[in-house]
């Protein structure tokens, strides 16, 4: 295949549907997701394009369109278009840049060979990662459902039930109580963040955001440093069995401290530390429910960002069993959600090698390593 420059074959110039958009066109991405691509199955009349977004149009048949389709995965995929960006700051694929790019280009019935080829082909892995990702909105849904019932009913199928007095939280076992976070915890939000300010006196610590918790745990890959004074290191520092729950962003978010660190945190997460009467990595779970079920955000609901505040924490209700029960609640909970996980994860992987299989099977084909014809 020789190297053609696509503005050679593309780009109308007639200012008469010059932002119209027509079956077989290919709009790429300008700026933001750069360089992503898709095909016009069909004429989109009155519908047009603004300026984030670069046309591709064949001149006279010379081309296809879903196989230029396929070529700008490619061109996405082996870095062609970062490299044609070359970047500053933020990368933007100018129609000037698209058009200079340099990519295979068969004859057009070799294009369209290759394109029904992947056409096939991709549709099979496309629909596996659907019934992938299906899957794990059904086991999510379903660890939901068993988080939900363990910390609002109990084991116990057959205890009797009484209403809680909460409507959104309904019946509750009748030797359970209602409590609220703040009778059993202390609630500290972290320290104000203030990078300009610094002083001699005070130790440079490395200290964890809102953006460094996950469902998953601790990512400790972007930590960030700023001073504290002694006492700031005695009042942020972290214990085993602490919890850490995001107040801004992620709101409910949570993380329980497991083993010793000595990383501090900062304001955007307020440390939930208990008093014995409650295990908090029960309250973590329960904090969940009410994240996923829109609970906080309700609860939280601001003009601009939602906030959950040390006050809003303290003041949660949550439903009180006796404590050998909650640690018979919590290592259920840890078993069942922790096969849940493990079925999330084998079919997040699943979905990674499918994407990776994608990608290498779009690439052989528009570039010639695969015969195309051997499969049709």
């Amino acid at each position: 295949m020789d190297l053609q420059a696509l503005k050679e074959m593309y780009f109308e110039p007639n200012e008469t549907y010059k932002l119209s958009i027509l079956a077989g066109d290919v709009l790429v991405v300008e700026g933001g997701s750069v360089g992503r691509s898709a095909y016009v199955v069909n004429d989109l009349p009155e519908v047009y394009f603004q300026n984030s977004i670069n046309r591709l149009r064949a001149r006279g048949g010379q081309s296809v369109g879903k196989f230029l389709h396929f070529l700008m995965v490619h061109a996405v995929d082996s870095g062609l278009v970062e490299l044609a960006c070359n970047k500053a700051t933020i990368m933007h694929l100018t129609a000037e840049k698209l058009g200079q790019l340099q990519l295979p280009m068969p004859p057009v019935e070799e294009q369209r060979a290759i394109a029904d080829f992947l056409d096939r082909e991709t549709a099979e892995i496309d629909a596996f990662i659907a019934d992938q990702e299906r899957l794990i909105e059904l086991l999510s849904e379903r660890r939901t459902a068993t988080i939900t019932h363990a910390v609002t009913k109990g084991l116990d199928p057959s205890a009797p039930l009484r209403d809680s007095g909460i409507p959104w939280l309904g019946h509750i076992p009748t030797h359970w109580q209602i409590s609220k976070v703040g009778y059993h915890y202390s609630v500290v939000l972290g320290k104000m963040l203030d990078e300009k300010k610094f002083n001699s006196d005070h130790q440079l610590r490395t200290y964890l955001r809102a953006g460094n918790l996950s469902d998953h745990g601790l990512t400790l890959a972007d930590l960030k440093e700023m001073t504290f004074s002694d006492e700031e290191v005695g009042k942020y520092s972290l214990e085993v069995n602490d919890l850490l729950v995001v107040e801004g962003g992620s709101i409910g978010t949570n993380v329980l401290i497991s083993e010793p660190t000595d990383l501090l945190y900062q304001k955007t997460i307020n440390r939930v530390r208990g008093d014995g009467t409650h295990q908090p990595a029960l309250l973590g779970f329960w904090l969940r429910v009410l994240r996923d079920s829109d609970y906080l955000s309700e609860l939280c609901n601001g003009s601009t960002i939602m906030h959950f505040t040390a006050e809003k924490l303290r003041a949660l209700p949550i439903p009180f069993a006796p404590i050998t029960e909650q640690v018979e609640i919590l290592n259920y909970l840890n078993d069942r959600c922790g096969e849940i996980d493990a079925l999330i994860a084998d079919a997040q992987r699943a979905i990674e090698l499918s994407k990776e299989r994608r990608a290498a099977l779009i690439s052989a084909a528009v570039t010639g390593q695969i015969d195309v014809h051997a499969h049709a």
